[in-house]
């Protein structure tokens, strides 16, 4: 009889915090353009909870936060997204550091924006400074603009899809 060991590997997941801008911006079709950021945030969470990260949510609008812990089921997140709404006004330095004091400290942020803002690109520059992984994503409608989101990642989204 020989010894048998056993040995126990746990992977620790990440914890991604969603910025969901909600500044009224008019779509190219007709549409608000909050309603492809909220397709978009809700294409990205469910990307991160399918490999095991914990996720979080704020929508600059209401300032409403929701934990989501990995491999959550979907009725609950697509419920909260179907309820976000277009803010009043543009977003502002104050509602991006309201934000923040609500998410996990060490967590990496992804922006959603309905468009780039002098807010937007000095929240993300200030958290990359801070060495945050931070990404931004921008409506397809500013590729190859100036977000000078302080080395921040940049991507793009149109109504229906996450451009590559």
């Amino acid at each position: 009889i020989g010894v048998m060991v056993r040995e126990y590997s746990e992977e620790l997941s990440g914890r991604i915090s969603f910025i969901l801008d909600c500044s009224p911006v008019p779509a190219e079709n007709g549409e608000r353009r909050v309603d492809w950021a909220v397709r978009c945030a809700g294409s990205l969470i469910f990307a991160a909870l399918d490999v095991g990260h914990h996720a979080e949510l704020i929508d600059l609008a209401e300032l409403e936060f929701m934990a989501i812990p990995p491999f959550s089921g979907g009725d609950a997140i697509l419920e909260r997204l179907a309820r976000v709404k277009e803010a009043g006004t543009a977003s502002s330095h104050n509602d991006f550091d309201k934000a923040l004091a609500a998410l996990s400290n060490k967590s990496a942020i992804c922006m959603i924006l309905t468009s780039p803002s002098t807010a937007s690109a000095e929240t993300a520059s200030g958290l990359a400074a801070k060495r945050r992984t931070v990404s931004a994503y921008l409506p397809a409608k500013y590729m190859g603009g100036n977000f000078d989101g302080g080395g921040c990642s940049v991507k793009y989204y149109t109504e229906n899809s996450i451009v590559e």
